[in-house]
């Protein structure tokens, strides 16, 4: 676990660093996953996974050497019953200038802060989230699971 001096949210935050994978759990629930950060500017030398199997969004970092091809697919509609997804997950990648972070518990306490810059990736599962840029001229992408109905989240 690390602590760090925080200045997003104010409070100590404590995290799991795993091969270059920044995983944030929750303090009420501490096997539950909250969050996971990751720098895509680190060097990565194969696949890897930056989400769980369980997970509704799935994330995976793919270093592709020049000349690699993947082959044209189609993937299929699955024939196994999915449930339907309960929560919106998301993920904010940055793609210019800088952003902090600041994440939440499921009780809406701020237990961990970052800094991301361009090549930076936060994935969150559940809890809470808050964006500060930076730079001016800051762009993040965000992807989320759909189908989008209208906002399904409350301030903190």
């Amino acid at each position: 676990m690390s602590e760090r001096k925080n200045i997003f949210c104010g409070s100590a935050g404590q995290a799991e660093i795993y091969m270059k994978i920044q995983k944030v759990y929750s303090r009420q629930y501490p096997n539950q996953l909250l969050h996971v950060i990751f720098n895509a500017n680190d060097i990565i030398e194969k696949r890897q996974d930056l989400t769980p199997e369980d997970q509704w969004l799935q994330v995976s970092i793919i270093p592709l050497d020049a000349g690699k091809k993947i082959s044209p697919h189609i993937h299929q509609e699955r024939q196994e019953h999915i449930p339907k997804a309960t929560i919106t997950q998301e993920s904010w990648f940055v793609v210019r200038g800088s952003i902090g972070i600041c994440l939440y518990d499921l009780d809406k306490t701020a237990i961990h802060e970052v800094k991301l810059d361009q090549g930076g990736l936060l994935i969150t599962f559940n809890g809470g989230h808050s964006m500060e840029a930076l730079d001016e001229g800051a762009v993040v992408m965000e992807t989320k699971n759909g189908p989008y109905t209208g906002r399904d989240f409350v301030h903190i």
